[in-house]
């Protein structure tokens, strides 16, 4: 009866992690498979270029924040602007796509803020910054939206601001150069590490901690940490758990993906 208490319990916990059968969950569980699909391939089969998987990295998992996350507004408006977006998102997706596959060699090549910029590249540049700013909007919220539009109007606005504030500026180009066709702006590090070992480690996590593992680790660290007559338990039960998960992985970063 315990076993069966178990599996139901991991079943549930299986079952609560998905969405609800609808086309938008059909959609997310396609892209999400081949994205998983790629990532074996590039990984075990055929090594990619950096400026071939952070795109494909970047628009698929922009893609689901928004397929995962459908918009909340409640007037006729919003849900007319909720669904635009969705559109916009559903179709801009592929052309990310293409434009990632048809144009890596020739990014990989190319000599940053010195050869020319296409109109291909500005349309890729504004459309992926909607992209992320909407999956940003949908999944942490408006604040940080906001916050990174700051500097975004920063960059066309500077010239206008005194003191310490002027700078001079960019034009369209150098500021498409900079945000996408090179391993700076939204391909720069982080877009590195979510696109390479952090996308093992966090496909790892979630299964571990849907299986209950995590769990185990946290629940030892924190046995561990109720021995102390102090205030550090918190602290113990922390290391301890970390500790425990490094083991495992054998990576900083996933002790804070697997057990943070």
């Amino acid at each position: 009866m315990g076993n069966t208490l178990e599996k139901k319990s991991v079943g549930q916990q299986i079952k609560e992690t998905l969405i609800k059968d609808t086309p938008r969950a059909t959609a997310a569980v396609w892209v999400t498979l081949a994205y998983l699909l790629f990532q074996l391939y590039r990984t075990f089969i055929n090594p990619m270029v950096p400026m071939l998987v952070r795109p494909i990295h970047v628009s698929s998992i922009g893609f689901l924040c928004v397929l995962l996350n459908p918009g909340k507004h409640t007037s006729k408006a919003g849900k007319i602007f909720d669904k635009v977006c969705d559109w916009f998102v559903f179709i801009t997706f592929f052309y990310h796509i293409w434009y990632a596959i048809s144009q890596f060699n020739r990014l990989g090549l190319r000599v940053n803020y010195l050869d020319p910029v296409n109109p291909i590249d500005i349309f890729e540049c504004v459309t992926l910054i909607l992209l992320v700013l909407l999956g940003i909007a949908r999944t942490v919220g408006k604040t940080l939206v906001i916050f990174i539009g700051v500097f975004i109007v920063y960059v066309w606005t500077a010239r206008w601001l005194p003191g310490i504030l002027f700078y001079k500026g960019m034009n369209i180009n150098k500021f498409t150069d900079l945000m996408v066709m090179g391993s700076e702006g939204i391909y720069g590090t982080a877009t590195g590490a979510g696109s390479g070992f952090m996308y093992w480690i966090m496909i790892f996590g979630s299964l571990f901690g849907t299986c209950g593992g995590g769990q185990v680790l946290i629940d030892i660290g924190i046995k561990f940490g109720a021995r102390s007559n102090d205030n550090s338990g918190p602290a113990k039960a922390a290391v301890m758990a970390s500790g425990l998960m490094g083991m495992i992985s054998g990576s900083a970063a996933a002790n804070v993906a697997g057990t943070g």
